[in-house]
């Protein structure tokens, strides 16, 4: 298929949709050619572009709705977001952790493993200063500390005396990290050690400090990337190009090629367009 008309274009879009996992909105593109599995060649890449950014929005706007529903975040901690994209080796980057609990809560610790031969942490911040926004208006202790050696971050809080805080949804902290190798993925890890017996790492303990409480923990999976594919400097359409031609594509495919899977994560496919058309017309590393 050599040339798509605006039809062809709209119906592209139209068989596109999103797809959701526990940890991430991933835009999904189904790309429709005579032939399964080929890949539309277009004359007028505008069009496509347009398309995709409008996709990329969406899914933008209903990650962010996700965010701030109390129904969606009962008895978790996430962390946030989950990919850097167009990335350089020395830049910084953050990440946020949120806590959302249908029960009143005296304190908690949190443990972090990170691969530090791939990121370093440069900082931990309480979100509202000298405590978290869910701890913000009470007298706690807040805790902090760093190993890049072994790539792991500790952070506690507590209240004290007879003081608790109220089931809410807030964020924790924000984590500032450097990156060290491109391309690279690595999990924010905070669950391996969660559990309510006494070795567990990452635990709640409810209002009187008497049992700790169940909730779920969610990993982060820093994909740290430049989008810049051809290395031309600039992310524009022959890198567009790039991802497009091995769409569909996976490992021992005819047509795969590593440096399209953008996310690492096996398959070349709309999230990897998304972070395309995300950092379109920037230049590399910017």
């Amino acid at each position: 298929m050599e040339h798509c008309s605006i039809t062809d274009l709209l119906m592209f879009a139209y068989r596109g949709f999103l797809q959701k996992t526990d940890n991430q909105i991933a835009v999904i593109l189904w790309v429709c050619s005579e032939r399964e599995g080929e890949v539309i060649r277009m004359k007028n890449m505008k069009y496509l572009l347009v398309i995709i950014l409008g996709i990329v929005i969406i899914t933008s706007s209903f990650a962010s709705t996700k965010m701030v529903k109390g129904d969606e975040w009962d008895d978790t901690m996430k962390v946030l977001p989950r990919t850097v994209g167009n990335g350089c080796v020395g830049q910084m980057f953050n990440v946020t952790v949120f806590l959302s609990m249908t029960e009143n809560i005296f304190s908690y610790q949190v443990k972090m493993h990170f691969n530090s031969t791939q990121l370093n942490c440069t900082g931990v911040a309480f979100t509202a200063g000298l405590t978290s926004e869910y701890f913000s208006g009470h007298t706690a202790i807040a805790l902090t500390f760093i190993n890049n050696t072994e790539g792991i971050i500790l952070f506690f809080e507590s209240c004290i005396a007879t003081d608790s805080i109220v089931g809410t949804a807030a964020t924790l902290v924000h984590i500032t990290f450097q990156i060290l190798q491109i391309p690279s993925k690595t999990v924010l890890d905070i669950s391996s050690e969660y559990g309510t017996n006494s070795t567990a790492k990452t635990w709640i303990y409810n209002q009187d400090a008497s049992a700790r409480l169940q909730f779920t923990p969610y990993n982060g999976i820093c994909i740290c990337c430049s989008i810049d594919l051809d290395h031309d400097g600039v992310i524009d359409g022959s890198d567009l190009s790039i991802v497009a031609r091995a769409f569909g594509s996976y490992p021992e495919h005819p047509r795969w090629n590593p440096i399209a899977d953008i996310n690492m994560d096996g398959i070349v496919d709309g999230g990897d367009l998304a972070l395309v058309a995300k950092y379109f017309g920037q230049k590399a590393g910017g």
